[in-house]
């Protein structure tokens, strides 16, 4: 079913000339996590669970051993639930593992179903390099050929841990996607955010692993229910545009960037690996 899924979907998109890449997901999490990074259970569906129970299961054979390990008491391993605000214990190592490898499963029969329909099509994955949940940025997703991550120098507030995120996302010598990366306009000036946007393009670019960038957002509030008009999330000001639709400086700046970028084709396409530079 999830190939199907995947595969549909991907036909879908094909008809539209302007598809460069296929993207399966952006920054999933399979479980909140408290200021501790310690995972929070608030409940699964019974198919996880009963998935996780035959997991345990199979690598512990007998309850006993279970609750040796796990320092619990459980009559049967249908009694057993992931743990909730556990430390880095045995039982959250086997929960941990656990997501991650379903993790990466979903994604891979996610890819199977995109790739039968779209053959020559770059597959990626959007990860957040585990700011919200290490168990999905941790999964092994090498079967992608095209590595995407959502990067942004506010993280680290540092343009040297901008760079060495960077050059994390690059490590396994595969084209790259920066399917997002912007500035906003609450931390900054807008004349900052110009300023920052220009630096933050180039540094990337310059990676000849980076085929792709993805400013984010193009409008203020892009997501909000309510009346754009009001312009009054003041967390959501990450577009190139106000609310309004009023374009700020950080508009002329990636404008005028993308038509550098243009001017450089030749030089870029000649020095990426693979040759493909999409922006």
């Amino acid at each position: 079913a999830r190939r199907s899924n995947g595969f549909s979907t991907a036909a879908a998109h094909l008809s539209n000339r302007y598809v460069i890449a296929l993207n399966l997901g952006n920054e999933y999490t399979t479980v909140g996590q408290n200021v501790r990074k310690q995972y929070v259970y608030g409940g699964f569906d019974e198919g996880t669970l009963a998935a996780y129970r035959r997991r345990l299961s199979a690598r512990f054979r007998a309850i006993g051993k279970l609750n040796a390990a796990f320092g619990t008491s459980a009559a049967g391993f249908d009694e057993v639930f992931p743990p909730d605000g556990a430390p880095k214990t045995t039982p959250y190592y086997e929960w941990f593992t656990f997501l991650r490898a379903s993790f990466g499963a979903v994604i891979k029969a996610g890819y199977d179903g995109a790739r039968a329909a779209a053959p020559a099509v770059p597959i990626t994955y959007a990860r957040l390099l585990g700011r919200w949940d290490a168990a999905c940025e941790d999964a092994d997703l090498g079967f992608l050929e095209v590595q995407g991550e959502n990067l942004y120098y506010s993280w680290g507030k540092d343009w040297g841990d901008y760079a060495v995120r960077l050059a994390r996302l690059i490590g396994p010598c595969r084209p790259a996607l920066l399917t997002e990366t912007g500035i906003d306009t609450q931390r900054h000036t807008p004349a900052q955010a110009a300023r920052m946007y220009r630096q933050q393009l180039w540094l990337a670019v310059l990676h000849p692993e980076v085929a792709g960038i993805f400013p984010f957002e193009f409008c203020d509030e892009w997501y909000k229910r309510g009346d754009p008009k009001k312009a009054d999330d003041v967390e959501d000001v990450w577009g190139l545009v106000t609310a309004l639709r009023e374009k700020k400086p950080a508009f002329e700046a990636v404008k005028q960037t993308y038509a550098h970028f243009k001017e450089l084709d030749g030089f870029l396409v000649a020095r990426a690996s693979p040759p493909t530079l999409l922006v």
